[in-house]
């Protein structure tokens, strides 16, 4: 067998399984390139093991890592061969991002509780896990003092882009109801804060609050003017994302 085939085959599971990972919400932050390398081997390792187990029902029988290295199967076979790990690969990052992870942290920090000490988070950052989720939260973005932003979080950029950014979707009725709270109106569900974030390295500061239900209705027409969708905060160093 052609050896630059070999070393695609070799290469191609932690690649695929890698990406699919994070194009399914699993984030991470830059790493080394040894760090890098054996996340890659242990998605390989899982992946070949699954794939040389399906070669194992081959109708020939008896396949062996020689026979496969040596080119000695019918070309048909490493077709499958390929396939199989295509999927493999695919269904190892889904398999992970979506529920693994999340339940052997949740183990984790259990254990952590029962020995009085501080919980871990995912891999990515703490601003994901608190925000990136796919649910809607209500959020004031602040930086120096100033309310840059107040609406519903949108989407921000991955932990380990160069470039920080994050996207708010606001309406003029949001900063209207946050100026009537900054005026001391205390029965507003904006007045209820939910949990406030907080970046050192580049002062900015996320606080979530409560919202009036109907905000979320998309059948509910708004008198105001249009709305300025998707409005950015952006910080060249900002780390929260």
């Amino acid at each position: 067998m052609d050896k630059y085939i070999m070393a695609i085959l070799v290469m191609m599971p932690g690649f695929l399984a890698i990406n699919t990972a994070e194009m399914l919400g699993k984030t991470r932050t830059k790493k080394t390139g040894v760090t890098l390398a054996l996340e890659y081997a242990a998605y390989t390792v899982v992946i070949m093991l699954v794939t040389m187990g399906v070669s194992a029902w081959w109708p020939v029988g008896g396949v062996t890592m020689q026979q496969v290295a040596g080119g000695e199967m019918p070309l048909s076979f490493y077709a499958a061969l390929m396939a199989v790990s295509v999927v493999a690969s695919i269904a190892a990052g889904a398999v992970w991002a979506l529920f693994l992870s999340d339940w052997i942290l949740k183990k984790i920090n259990t254990v952590n509780k029962g020995h009085g000490k501080n919980i871990r988070w995912e891999e990515g950052s703490l601003f994901h896990h608190l925000f990136n989720d796919g649910k809607p939260h209500f959020v004031i973005i602040r930086k120096d003092g100033e309310d840059v932003a107040v609406g519903f979080f949108h989407a921000c950029s991955n932990p380990q882009d160069d470039k920080k950014e994050l996207s708010i979707t606001e309406y003029p009725e949001y900063r209207e109801e946050w100026n009537r709270v900054k005026e001391g109106e205390k029965d507003s569900y904006l007045y209820i804060t939910e949990q406030t974030y907080f970046d050192v390295s580049s002062g900015l500061t996320v606080i979530e609050t409560q919202y009036p239900p109907e905000w979320l209705n998309d059948d509910q027409k708004k008198d105001s003017e249009e709305p300025v969708k998707d409005e950015t905060a952006e910080s060249s160093d900002a780390k929260a994302c």
